[in-house]
């Protein structure tokens, strides 16, 4: 008889494969500069199709990594906190998703 998943286990395999996924797309997304190319990636893609459960890992990998992880966020949640951002300036962009998770996902 097959046992069910601990809600700790579930969230350790998606943890998991978010990890796998992300490497993929950082390896995938790396010589692209340009968005619309960086998101037909086959693992960003998967990414977002893996949904809202993934929003505060992709939000800890924003706070280290120089990938595009807002094109990301803003298909899952819909959201744009970074619309006062100037276009280009992907450190503004970086910090208004980083300021919008700290709201929407307080570590306590």
């Amino acid at each position: 008889m097959p046992t069910q998943m601990t809600t700790t286990e579930r969230a350790a395999d998606l943890d998991q494969r978010f990890a796998r996924l992300a490497e993929r797309w950082g390896l995938e997304a790396g010589g692209r500069s340009i968005s619309t190319q960086m998101m037909d990636s086959d693992a960003f893609r998967e990414i977002v199709a893996l949904g809202e459960p993934v929003v505060p890992l992709i939000l800890r990998e924003l706070e280290h990594s120089h990938l595009h992880w807002h094109l990301a966020l803003r298909e899952i949640t819909g959201e744009n906190p970074a619309t006062a951002a100037q276009p280009g300036k992907i450190n503004e962009v970086r910090a208004a998703w980083l300021a919008w998770g700290r709201r929407r996902y307080p570590r306590g």
